[in-house]
């Protein structure tokens, strides 16, 4: 199992700075605590290799990466998955990955979820769309 991106230092990068005088405060108090942000781009896609799935990102989001003893945690605003890894590079990938599986599982059980969870299925489809 894994996921298919040629380059993931050219494809996320940490979230500019320089935007906002408000996300420069986040990431100054972020790198004080071992947060960082990873930029996901439009365009990017993800492959996941089981099962066999392939996704596109359709409007740019990131991932927060913290630092913890166990290693490091992946979370985002867009779902509920997180992912934990030794190492930032596997935890992005691993990231990715589960939030292909979780759209394919949220999609093929749309008719069973409850309220709150077909949201959740929707904040996920604004972000990321599976492609054939």
């Amino acid at each position: 199992m894994g996921i298919a991106i040629a380059d993931l230092h050219k494809f996320y990068r940490r979230a500019n700075s320089e935007t906002t005088g408000l996300m420069a405060k986040h990431i100054i108090a972020s790198a004080i605590v071992g947060i960082k942000d990873y930029y996901i781009h439009q365009g990017i896609e993800i492959s996941a290799s089981h099962p066999k799935a392939a996704a596109i990102v359709i409007l740019p989001f990131v991932i927060q990466i913290t630092s913890i003893e166990e290693g490091f945690l992946a979370t985002s605003r867009i779902s509920n998955v997180y992912e934990l890894e030794a190492t930032p590079g596997q935890v992005l990938k691993s990231y990715l990955k589960s939030l292909v599986d979780e759209l394919v599982w949220l999609q093929s059980h749309k008719e069973e979820l409850s309220s709150s969870i077909l949201e959740e299925l929707h904040l996920l489809q604004y972000y990321v769309r599976i492609v054939e």
